[in-house]
């Protein structure tokens, strides 16, 4: 979710919306029956960090159309779509051309339609993709993320990689993730490591 291009989404209640609408379970068993598994947290079983108490906040239309009204999108159209001052809840999500990315990308779409949100998907070849991305010209995306054996969250979440070359592709900007993310790249004591990245995952579930 990119804050940047879309002032909507900088409401925390509406991206806890747009989580909430949708069931993840449902969403893989469509696009890769049989195949993926589900993680709640940028880092994975297996790898330095990762925290098997971290928990997804789960799937409830009523909740995130409750928290819509709560961020102030009160008043429905005539189609069905929220809006406040007039203006409608609208979002653009990016994806890739892959079969099973456009599987996902509808999927989505329409659980957010699903709770008021006017949304639509716009897909794009690799190449076309990756340009859209350097610009951070997206509202919502829908991309993979390939990690080596031993991964660092820092290119993807640290606020000094906001912009192109950087991987912080929702422009997240947190002093206190900052710091813990520096401080888990430059430690050497695993144990310690595995602590700052257990608290970055803590502190970036509460953004």
């Amino acid at each position: 979710l990119n804050y940047v291009q879309n002032k909507d989404l900088e409401y925390k209640k509406v991206r806890q919306a747009l989580q909430e609408s949708i069931n993840r379970d449902e969403m893989l068993e469509q696009s890769v029956p049989g195949q993926g598994k589900l993680v709640n947290a940028p880092i994975m079983e297996n790898f330095v960090g990762f925290d098997a108490e971290l928990k997804y906040n789960g799937f409830d239309p009523e909740i995130a159309k409750g928290l819509l009204d709560e961020a102030g999108w009160k008043e429905v159209d005539a189609e069905g779509f929220r809006l406040k001052d007039g203006k409608r809840l609208a979002l653009t999500l990016t994806v890739s051309d892959f079969p099973e990315h456009l599987v996902v990308a509808d999927y989505i779409v329409n659980a957010w339609k699903n709770i008021g949100v006017d949304a639509k998907a716009e897909s794009f070849s690799p190449a076309d993709i990756q340009e859209r991305i350097r610009n951070r010209v997206y509202d919502a995306l829908l991309f993979g993320q390939v990690t080596g054996h031993d991964p660092d969250p820092y290119p993807f979440w640290h606020s000094s990689q906001r912009e192109d070359p950087g991987l912080n592709l929702t422009a997240l900007k947190d002093g206190n993730i900052d710091k813990l993310l520096e401080e888990g790249r430059t430690t050497t004591d695993p144990a310690a490591r595995a602590e700052k990245y257990r608290f970055f995952q803590q502190k970036l579930g509460e953004n």
